[in-house]
């Protein structure tokens, strides 16, 4: 799968991170089956097998390649998707990719905010010391794998850091440096 991911400009946007993934039932969080990012152009490459997929674009202003997307970071998606691909066939897409707005900018007075049990947490590290620049993971399982149901933001240069989950409920809690992939360090 090949294309380009422009802004809402019409700027080919550089840095977006294009995901193909194989279902939307998990909301396209966590990590993707297969990801690049886009060139200076805007142009990207995905190399994958025969099968259906869902294209999308998004350009965290952290630089990130993953995690929740906050207002002012871009988001796109292919209005094509899925993509059917056979053997040996390829696809080109273009992807048109908006900057996220707050809910209350983009609803206006019909915003109302889901009820949230706010988390209050402190991220220290063996010695007790704050760890600045942690994200907070809530999973529902033990053993703490697949896709967590909560993601924070990062914690403060003091540790803390506030994870607001929607649902009561016991969780397992997890923090980490960086999303997508196995923890290293």
């Amino acid at each position: 799968i090949t294309g380009s991911v422009y802004d809402e400009r019409g700027n080919h946007l550089s840095g977006a991170v294009v995901s193909a993934d194989k279902s939307p039932a998990d909301g396209f969080k966590g990590m993707p089956g297969v990801f690049t990012r886009t060139g200076e152009d805007g142009t990207f490459h995905l190399r994958v097998r025969n099968g259906t997929f869902f294209v999308l674009a998004r350009k965290r202003g952290s630089g990130e390649l993953f995690g929740p997307t906050l207002p002012g970071d871009y988001f796109g998606f292919y209005p094509g998707n899925p993509v059917s691909l056979a053997e040996g066939r390829g696809k080109g897409v273009r992807i048109d990719a908006q900057p996220r707005q707050a809910m209350r900018e983009k609803l206006g007075d019909a915003y109302a905010p889901a009820p949230a049990i706010v988390l209050r947490a402190r991220v220290v590290d063996a010695a007790g010391r704050p760890v600045a620049g942690v994200r907070l993971l809530a999973y529902r399982n033990e053993g703490m794998t697949g896709f967590p149901a909560y993601v924070s933001s990062r914690s403060g240069s003091d540790g803390s850091v506030d994870l607001d989950v929607t649902e009561e409920g016991t969780y397992f809690l997890l923090a980490r440096e960086n999303l997508g992939g196995p923890a290293d360090g």
